[in-house]
């Protein structure tokens, strides 16, 4: 079983599709029933904004067909649950087995959260063919659960009650406080990075909260050589997802600040840093100039597992100088509890969390309250002084 991608050849009606991924058998057979959900997902439905939630589900798929294939298992293996008729579920055995999967030391390959969002996707395949005839079952049973009203409200018990409908194969989880960097851990960090490019995608990401493709996608539109008579000032920037490639997670547009002195370093950084002689390799390899600000030392745009594979370097265990383990969403983390800590005490806690909310792209507000935890793991030293003291690390 692989995974294979098409290329602009690739056309539905007239309009081309590349980098769609097709799931492939043994026997180098299309795999139909997965291409045709996957098609849907592409062309049809609406909700799906991003090649990159196409490609979660493919892999997702990927990973259950290849289970399904070692074990001889069937994908549309009946499904029955009664008193006279019995068998098992696939995704029930998908699930155990993903659960079972341990590495030397002990630890599990696969969190339970990781082995849900699997399920997540499985299901909506399975929904799609039940839904389109493909098969006369679904391989879970429906379970409802009451959940109160969430209304902020002395009078929320006189108001009913929501029903939700879940199923017998989701595994129950925790939600875990996010990792955080402290000041110090920071100061290390941006030590530790001999490469000036790192240094400044570290720096942006800490001040701002940028996603990983979105730091990666960041263009050199946004950059511009600030006036310094003012440096407490914050320095608006719009992210418009279809402006010269810049990505935005959904393709949401958004509002982000900049520092004035960190804006002052990325000017620098276009017109005198390494980002001159990598612009060179660009516009030689690509034959026209490149649009994001930050490059590789070859001259191509970033892989999102490039950051990834440049901050696990950092740690000892790695060969690296820190003590620690890093990666891009803790330091996203860090900017959102220091982000909601500064604007609650200039504009309330309430107001804070949607300042905060709308700075980091959340689509629901619950998600951003997690970080209210997390403030009680910074020193109030470093809650005050964050902002100041990263435009001075070097």
């Amino acid at each position: 079983m692989q995974l294979v991608y098409t290329d602009s050849h690739f056309t539905i009606s007239g309009q081309s599709y590349p980098n769609i991924p097709i799931l492939i058998d043994e026997h180098c057979e299309i795999v139909r029933p997965v291409y045709q959900f996957i098609i849907y997902l592409v062309i049809q439905d609406s909700r799906i904004q991003s090649l990159k939630t196409v490609k979660s589900y493919a892999t997702s798929l990927l990973d259950y067909f290849s289970f399904l294939t070692a074990n001889n298992i069937d994908w549309y293996e009946p499904y029955l649950n009664d008193s006279d008729n019995f068998s098992l579920s696939a995704l029930a055995l998908y699930r155990n087995w993903s659960r079972s999967l341990v590495k030397k030391n002990g630890k599990r390959w696969v969190s339970d959260s990781s082995i849900n969002l699997r399920l997540s996707a499985l299901k909506r395949f399975y929904n799609y063919c039940y839904k389109n005839g493909l098969i006369d079952f679904e391989p879970w049973e429906t379970l409802y659960k009451i959940k109160p009203e969430s209304m902020p409200s002395f009078l929320r018990h006189t108001h009913g009650q929501n029903q939700i409908e879940s199923n017998d194969l989701v595994l129950k989880t925790f939600k875990k406080l996010p990792k955080l960097l402290s000041l110090d851990q920071c100061r290390e960090l941006i030590s530790a990075i001999d490469s000036t490019t790192f240094k400044l995608i570290t720096k942006l990401i800490l001040s701002t909260g940028l996603r990983k493709d979105e730091v990666i996608s960041f263009i050199s539109e946004h950059i511009y050589e600030p006036n310094l008579t003012n440096l407490n000032k914050r320095i608006p920037i719009d992210l418009e997802p279809t402006l010269n490639g810049q990505r935005t997670k959904g393709s949401k547009p958004r509002r982000i600040y900049l520092s004035v002195m960190l804006m002052k370093e990325l000017w620098d950084y276009i017109n005198f840093g390494e980002r001159v002689i990598r612009f060179r390799k660009y516009k030689a390899k690509y034959g026209h100039e490149s649009p994001f600000l930050f490059l590789n030392r070859f001259g191509s745009p970033f892989s999102e597992t490039a950051l990834n594979t440049v901050y696990a370097k950092l740690s000892k265990n790695k060969g690296g100088r820190l003590n620690f383990k890093v990666h891009p969403h803790m330091l996203r983390h860090t900017y959102a509890t220091i982000e909601l800590y500064a604007e609650s005490k200039r504009i309330g806690t309430t107001k804070a969390l949607a300042w905060v909310k709308d700075r980091m792209g959340h689509s629901s507000i619950s998600t951003t309250t997690i970080y209210l935890h997390c403030i009680e793991s910074l020193e109030e030293k470093e809650l005050s002084t964050y902002q100041k003291e990263l435009d001075e690390m070097e």
